[in-house]
């Protein structure tokens, strides 16, 4: 879910960017809006979660270099700042899309 709220709006842009032509203008607009809504949705479950609950997730998306007991990987930190940004970006970005 976590990942969800963040690769969604994503996933939606390449299928608009690369599929547009096929899918046609409005299409690729229903797509990118419906993402938003439904990350924004998603945002609303992560800051109840994590500010309100005060829990704190870390999702380890790869590991980048491993050499014996040293490891550097990529991941998302959820705390509470996060939670509110993510919420904040998300209506944003919403309401931008819906209204333009």
């Amino acid at each position: 879910v976590y990942l969800a709220c963040v690769f969604l709006p994503l996933i939606a842009a390449f299928i608009s960017g690369f599929f547009g032509r096929i899918i046609g203008d409005r299409a690729a607009q229903i797509v990118t809006s419906s993402a938003l809504v439904i990350s924004f949705l998603i945002s609303l479950l992560i800051l109840n979660d994590v500010a309100f609950e005060g829990n704190v997730y870390q999702v380890q998306l790869l590991t980048w270099i491993s050499s014996g007991s040293f490891e550097v990987s990529w991941a998302l930190q959820f705390d509470s700042l996060t939670a509110v940004m993510v919420f904040v970006v998300t209506i944003v970005s919403s309401v931008v899309h819906i209204y333009s």
